[in-house]
């Protein structure tokens, strides 16, 4: 396994810190006043825990809106010809949920006799959701928050160059904004649930509280200035923090606080040594000892147990792999962690990739070793679950511009073969294999991986994701060694 120097874990920190900016946070969304009518028809509500949802989506990306909670579908609500839908649902207690659409998603807060209806165009979504209905402006409040937080965490490092006295100065700035338009809201809906106060309260401060954690690590970066010292107040902000809020615990704002103070934590009790094998277990130690919500508990063990593993640089020991184990309590997620280590073995690194048969789109059947020899190679295993098809012709095209001499070639896991036929504007390269094939599934686990092999057809890296920022140093790596 390899070590990291200080230096090289400085980069990967920024790495990750600033990709946990986009990548963790939810996408924002603008609000337009739009009203729609005529969504709901006459029904006779007798529920008092029934809620409408319904509304329109422009642009449809599938015929179907998801209505969910803790990551749980409650409804699926089918769209009608004019791409609008709408549903009663029973059984509604107040609290917070989510709609999904296509690959986008947004939180929304449900109460009992609630009537929301929403409207957006998939081509522009963060721009174009609008509600409408009873149980909008709670809604609309939450999002007009959402969207102040987003655009504050993509501009804010540029403020890390600051004295700490400025920098909490423009964090403190954030805070009075959002805290006005939280006391308007209130002036106006004064009967409001202290469960959605709560929420709000959320949504305007562990942002900030992010920031803060975030702030010394990149002011040192920035400064380089090997004296700066915090004052010794900084940190009182984490007096009003918990790690174990039941009414947060779903909620991305929280969990992205509770994320970054963890690897700050672990890091600094690593002596700043960096992602080595070390930093990994006293992660993992720290999420099983402090976090006591089971399910955010799972999640968070998830989360870096799955990191470890599609790391080629290192293994996961048999230590971080127990301390998984004997604290998770998702089945699930247990035996999808399993079958990942066994897709991670076998293919490894160093061993000449092994010949199969694929079919192409019209039927045709061609041996994979006919398609990579003598070529450097990525071999994207692709489903349709993990990444979509739009985003998949985006990276596709970009890494073929950068690498024009690398052999890109999808191969199709899904069930349904006709899901192929989205991909066909990226490249000619695109095959399907059987899923019931054991000598060419090497994703028993449902998870996507890219298989990057040499031109003698070894393996260079044999578990790295397409999203991946280092997949483009990978693939410089077997360039150069030609």
């Amino acid at each position: 396994m390899s070590i990291f120097t200080k230096k090289s874990f400085n980069t990967v920190l920024t790495r990750y810190y600033k990709g946990l900016l986009t990548f963790v946070t939810m996408k924002g969304f603008t609000l337009y006043i739009v009203l729609l009518i005529g969504l709901i028809g006459c029904q006779n509500n007798t529920d008092k825990n029934q809620i409408f949802f319904g509304g329109e989506i422009i642009n449809p990306k599938s015929n179907f809106v998801l209505l969910m909670q803790n990551e749980n579908v409650l409804d699926t609500i089918f769209l009608k010809k004019d791409n609008t839908f709408g549903k009663y649902i029973s059984n509604i207690t107040s609290g917070l949920y989510s709609f999904k659409h296509g690959y986008e998603f947004q939180y929304i807060y449900l109460v009992p006799k609630d009537s929301l209806r929403i409207r957006l165009n998939t081509w522009d979504f963060d721009n174009t959701l609008v509600f409408d209905g009873k149980g909008s402006e709670r809604n609309e409040l939450l999002l007009d928050i959402f969207k102040g937080n987003e655009s504050t965490n993509n501009n804010f490092y540029q403020y890390a160059s600051l004295n700490e006295e400025d920098f909490l100065k423009k964090t403190a700035l954030v805070t009075i904004q959002h805290t006005k338009l939280a006391a308007d809201f209130t002036d106006s809906n004064p009967n409001e649930t202290a469960a959605y106060q709560h929420l709000i309260d959320a949504a305007i401060n562990y942002p900030i509280y992010r920031l803060k954690e975030l702030y010394p690590y990149w002011h040192q970066k920035i400064s380089k200035d090997s004296t700066f010292v915090l004052s010794k107040e900084y940190y009182d902000f984490r007096a009003n923090t918990s790690l174990n809020d039941s009414l947060l615990s779903n909620y991305y704002a929280y969990q992205n606080f509770i994320t970054t103070y963890l690897y700050k934590k672990a890091n600094k009790a690593n002596s700043n040594k960096g992602f080595d094998t070390n930093f990994r277990t006293l992660l993992l130690e720290s999420i099983a000892s402090e976090i006591k919500i089971s399910k955010l508990k799972n999640q968070l063990l998830y989360n870096e147990i799955y990191t470890t593993l599609f790391d080629d640089s290192c293994e996961a020991t048999q230590e971080q792999l127990h301390l998984f184990f004997d604290n998770s309590t998702d089945s699930i997620a247990n035996n999808k962690i399993r079958l990942l280590i066994e897709d991670k073995k076998r293919l490894p690194v160093g061993d000449t990739f092994p010949n199969f048969t694929v079919t192409d789109n019209k039927g045709k059947e061609t041996s994979i070793k006919n398609l990579i020899e003598k070529k450097n190679t990525a071999l994207i295993y692709w489903s349709s679950l993990h990444i979509s098809a739009d985003y998949l012709n985006k990276r596709i095209r970009y890494l073929q511009t950068k690498f024009p001499s690398i052999n890109f070639i999808v191969l199709n896991i899904d069930s349904t073969r006709n899901k192929l036929s989205f991909v066909t504007k990226t490249t000619e390269n695109q095959y399907y294999i059987k899923n019931d094939d054991d000598e060419s599934n090497f994703t028993k686990s449902g998870y996507t991986r890219t298989v990057i092999i040499n031109s003698q057809g070894r393996i260079s890296s044999s578990f790295t994701l397409l999203t991946n920022a280092s997949i483009e140093s990978q693939l410089g790596v077997i360039i150069a060694s030609n």
